[in-house]
């Protein structure tokens, strides 16, 4: 397990919150690094330029909502319009953002919209001191060399100084290296090559350092050729200098903080969203009596169960009326892309099922696989998952009282889409008293019974349910017996069929 493979997935989703094309991260920095190379910099220097190049997107998310705002809903193209082009030339950006942002949308609205954002150009230090920041905050918490740190503060910075403090030689190298690889492989992804060196040589002097443009110009068609022709993400582990930096359980947990925050700030109503649900989950899920490994599992999963969410413009998520069939499916879509990013590297692609499950229901009825969910641990999350989605404001409607919140939760459970366990146990760590959640169960059962009869269900013995649950042979029977007696089954495969009908699972 590695901080390279983990910053590569979380930089695929930064790709997809920006409108680049997906990958352009990660051939990005394999340039960075060549051009490094190109210029007779040593190890150490090479490493930070690799670390600098891909952890600077943690800041990316950082103005999602005041994108959107200024763009007409369309943050992607605002992003990428930016990239694309000098923001201190009026021609260029206005350019840029007739080409990008706001296509279905009049003329005349999207040219008052640029007037808008062409008018703020003294502004543009202050947003882009706010990227950085964000990215030196969310990189600070991982083990990436701590001169890499000390670069993400320059990342935008102009070698003519027009983004004030800084100028020239006081950028420090990986940053000047990183920006220009950066802009010349999105340009080569949307544009070609041609587009990219023009892009690279009209910036020479003024936006980029005049040495290094020459140098990666002078050898663009190598550079090309090597990220034209490669296994992406394979190539970019491939390609980090020196020895891989290890990531332990710990450091997972930081890195699920990370892109929690990386995902909530990007839309204003999702704002906290990630680190409630995470710790709601673990809460029930120690309620619910998952032991301690499984709890943390679960609440690194779910830190990231949201990060597909980056890959859905603003425009649907601020929507305030009804989603479109089409709008609808672009929505569902972001729990498959959670767990595709996170299906790139280890450790998250051990947590990539779970944490794709929060909109999954127990009688198949959720998103994106539209499986019966069976496991306790995914249900908890889809239930912890809804409880904080209903007790918070979203653009079509206020928030829930927690009663009304618990209730549509317990309607959930008669209607067999989420588990009774689950929501037990999270309505308990929500704060509410047992009495409100003790008749989600079905036919009567008592929380200790659907407990006996989730192992029941799986069909382990009188014994191990007893050595399991901390009670007596004699006891964990007589719960057997009222659970045939209360649900009329009787059985090990009726049993099992009853359990998953209502949603009574064990992890």
């Amino acid at each position: 397990m590695f901080l390279s493979e983990a910053l590569g997935a979380l930089s695929i989703a930064a790709d997809m919150a920006t409108g680049r094309p997906r990958g352009a991260a990660l051939t990005g920095t394999i340039i960075s690094v060549r051009l490094a190379e190109l210029a007779g910099q040593n190890e150490s220097t090479r490493k930070d330029v690799y670390y600098t190049s891909i952890a600077r997107f943690l800041g990316c998310t950082a103005t999602g909502p005041e994108a959107a705002m200024l763009a007409l809903g369309d943050d992607f193209g605002f992003n990428v319009a930016f990239q694309l082009c000098d923001w201190f030339d009026p021609d260029s950006l206005r350019t840029a953002l007739m080409e990008n942002v706001a296509l279905d949308s009049s003329l005349e609205d999207r040219r008052a919209a640029f007037d808008v954002i062409v008018g703020m150009i003294d502004d543009f230090p202050a947003v882009t001191n706010f990227h950085c920041q964000q990215a030196r905050v969310l990189a600070d918490r991982l083990p990436v060399p701590g001169s890499v740190i000390g670069c993400l503060p320059y990342y935008y910075a102009r070698w003519d100084g027009k983004l004030k403090p800084y100028e020239g030689e006081d950028i420090p190298v990986p940053s000047r290296t990183a920006s220009i690889a950066e802009t010349a492989e999105l340009v080569h992804k949307r544009g070609g090559r041609k587009a990219a060196i023009d892009a690279i040589e009209a910036r020479a002097g003024k936006q980029f350092d005049p040495h290094l443009c020459r140098l990666f110009v002078q050898n663009a068609e190598t550079l090309f050729d090597e990220v034209e022709n490669c296994s992406e993400f394979d190539a970019y582990v491939n390609v980090e200098p020196g020895d891989a930096i290890p990531v332990n359980m710990e450091i997972c947990g930081r890195l699920g903080e990370v892109a929690a925050d990386m995902v909530d700030q990007k839309c204003i109503w999702f704002a906290g969203h990630s680190r409630r649900v995470a710790a709601l989950a673990s809460d029930a899920g120690r309620r619910a009596g998952l032991d301690p490994e499984k709890v943390e599992i679960l609440r690194h999963a779910a830190l990231f169960h949201d990060l597909g969410k980056t890959t859905v413009s603003n425009r649907i998520w601020n929507k305030e009326t009804e989603l479109s069939r089409s709008e609808r499916l672009e929505m569902e879509g972001h729990s498959y892309q959670t767990e595709y990013i996170m299906g790139h590297a280890e450790p998250l692609r051990s947590l990539a099922s779970l944490a794709a499950s929060s909109n999954e229901r127990a009688d198949g009825s959720g998103y994106h696989k539209h499986t019966q969910m069976t496991d306790l641990s995914a249900n908890l999350l889809a239930a912890a998952n809804e409880y904080d989605v209903l007790t918070h404001d979203l653009p079509t409607r206020k928030a829930l009282s927690r009663e009304n919140a618990a209730q549509a939760l317990e309607t959930l459970v008669r209607e067999k889409k989420l588990s009774a366990m689950a929501v037990s146990a999270v309505l308990q760590a929500a704060g509410h008293a047992p009495k409100i959640t003790e008749q989600v169960y079905p036919c009567g059962l008592t929380r200790r019974e659907a407990q006996v009869l989730a192992h029941l269900a799986r069909s382990d013995t009188t014994a191990r349910i007893a050595d399991t649950l901390g009670i007596s042979e004699k006891t964990a029977d007589h719960h057997i017996q009222s659970i045939y007696t209360k649900t009329g089954v009787r059985g090990r495969a009726a049993i099992a069929l009853f359990a998953v009908e209502h949603g009574i699972v064990l992890d």
